[in-house]
């Protein structure tokens, strides 16, 4: 069987002799092939149950496998992609629900067509992105930075509980005609909730208070300063009194200054700092350069104590000799001042009558040639 979605259909018949009545018949869909399964969803957008305001987003899938909404033909039609999103509401009717089966029912085809996007539309709410895959943020797990998203084809304006339904466009070319089959397959279904109000940025914006900003001194909740009291809890459980002052909350230069008895330590400082340690650690390419170069310096670190140990032990004329001291230079000779040093110890051992300088050598950190270097 090729993959795809088959409808089978269970006809029960009575032996010869049986009384009764036979059961009605029955069917169901099975859906042959690697669809997506719960490994091929990274993440959807919004978050299953979820509640906020998301009326000026669209609703998404993140899929493992980037080639995965094309390996199939969408409308029966080569190039489109095979999988969509459908958004529905919950609790307006019965325009759409979603059936034991696992397929969207709605109550009659302009439902239907209404809801499912346009096959010029699925053509552009399927596209590739490529993300660090350390990057715990936008890696999401995944192996090698490639995924495939998929997005709806409308925003969840009203509020209330929506339900978000990945569909299978699989072969399916009686959607494009006069008398599609009602009934949509769906992979993956989620619901959130929109909350009421304004949302997005203009939201935002709107519930600034520029009077707070102006004249800090004139709300409670702030000193003179613009600073909040706030209370910090120290790595030994103790609690004090401090202060912070937001980035958007400029000093009141006007305002006298409290008395210096009465000023609790400034966090403010202290907070940018733990925020930006804590962005930079949630980027794994940045912690490896960072541990790189925290390697180098040590290595840089061991070889000059090394060097200076040896030159107590053996003298400077062979540490010169080897090119290990500072007033050495020898730019045409094309040995490594490592390997060399490592070549002499046994001679400095046997010359300066030191018993212990070659194990020391050899022991060393630092003599090593660094990562790299050849």
């Amino acid at each position: 069987m090729r993959d795809g979605t088959y409808r089978i259909t269970l006809t029960p018949r009575w032996a010869a002799g049986v009384e009764g009545t036979p059961p009605q018949s029955s069917a169901f869909d099975l859906v042959v092939g690697d669809t997506t399964s719960g490994a091929d969803v990274l993440a959807v957008h919004p978050p299953a149950g979820a509640d906020g305001a998301f009326g000026d987003a669209l609703p998404f899938v993140v899929l493992r496998r980037r080639t995965l909404p094309w390996e199939r033909s969408g409308f029966g039609q080569s190039g489109m992609p095979w999988l969509t999103v459908v958004l529905t509401r919950e609790g307006e009717g019965a325009e759409a629900v979603l059936a034991a089966d696992g397929s969207l029912r709605c109550i009659d085809a302009a439902t239907q067509a209404r809801l499912l996007a346009r096959p010029q539309d699925v053509r552009l709410l399927s596209h590739v992105r490529e993300v660090h895959a350390g990057d715990t943020l936008a890696g999401l797990g995944d192996d090698d930075g490639w995924q495939a998203v998929v997005v709806a084809n409308r925003f969840p304006r009203t509020p209330g509980l929506w339900r978000a339904s990945l569909v299978s466009l699989d072969r399916r070319d009686d959607l494009l005609g006069n008398a599609p089959t009602l009934g949509l397959s769906v992979l993956r279904s989620w619901t959130f909730t929109v909350s009421a109000g304004m949302h997005g940025f203009l939201a935002t914006m709107s519930a600034l208070v520029p009077e707070a900003f102006a004249a800090p001194a004139n709300h409670p909740f702030v000193d003179a300063t613009g600073a909040v009291a706030l209370q910090k809890r120290d790595r030994g459980g103790r609690t004090h009194s401090v202060r912070y002052r937001s980035p958007l909350a400029p000093s009141a230069a006007s305002s006298p200054p409290p008395a210096p008895a009465t000023i609790e330590p400034d966090v403010t400082e202290q907070a940018a700092f733990a925020l930006g340690r804590a962005l930079a650690i949630a980027d794994g390419r940045l912690l490896r350069e960072l541990a790189h170069l925290r390697a180098g310096a040590l290595q840089k670190q061991a070889r000059a104590q090394t060097a200076a140990s040896l030159a107590g032990s053996v003298g400077a004329a062979p540490m010169r000799a080897a090119g290990l001291a500072p007033e050495a230079a020898a730019p045409d000779v094309p040995v490594h001042p490592h390997a060399l040093a490592a070549a002499s110890v046994a001679r400095w051992r046997d010359a300066a009558d030191v018993p212990d300088a070659g194990r020391r050598g050899a022991a060393a950190p630092g003599l090593a040639p660094a990562r790299g270097e050849r």
